[in-house]
């Protein structure tokens, strides 16, 4: 087991938490939620002292047929991509029938070209569901 000293500066990272509330001063930090083997645990993140990356918005996980907006209200199409196999980066994140979700945006500006739904939130999040297909009783 790693020790550490009094004084010693380190990084800490928390991956996968839930924010729960957002200050309502200018916005100038967030509650997080940390599921911990002792319990729930709530702590209050100043902005500017950490690193904040959005992985998954609000509404879940983009779904193919889904259509998302950005934060400059530009429409985002999720879709099935299915990558080249050769291609180790192309792959990651493929599920079990060997494909991804992607995101394409509605034009060819800034965005350009199909994202993973993670770097499009990062980028031009926060995300917002705009429709979601409706799936029946056997999920298709």
């Amino acid at each position: 087991m790693t020790t550490y000293q009094v004084g010693e500066t380190v990084n800490v990272g928390f991956y996968g938490v839930k924010v729960v509330d957002v200050s309502s001063i200018e916005n100038s930090e967030i509650v997080v939620e940390l599921d911990c083997a002792s319990g729930v645990y709530r702590m209050d993140v100043p902005l500017g002292a950490v690193e904040i990356q959005r992985v998954i918005p609000v509404e879940g996980a983009p779904q193919p047929g889904d259509v998302w907006k950005d934060r400059h209200d530009n429409l985002w199409f999720a879709s099935r991509h299915v990558p080249d196999y050769d291609d180790r980066e192309d792959c990651k994140g493929i599920n079990s029938d060997g494909w991804r979700t992607v995101l394409v945006p509605d034009s060819l500006g800034e965005a350009g070209s199909p994202m993973r739904p993670e770097d499009a939130n990062q980028t031009y999040g926060p995300l917002s569901l705009v429709f979601r297909p409706e799936q029946s009783a056997d999920g298709a």
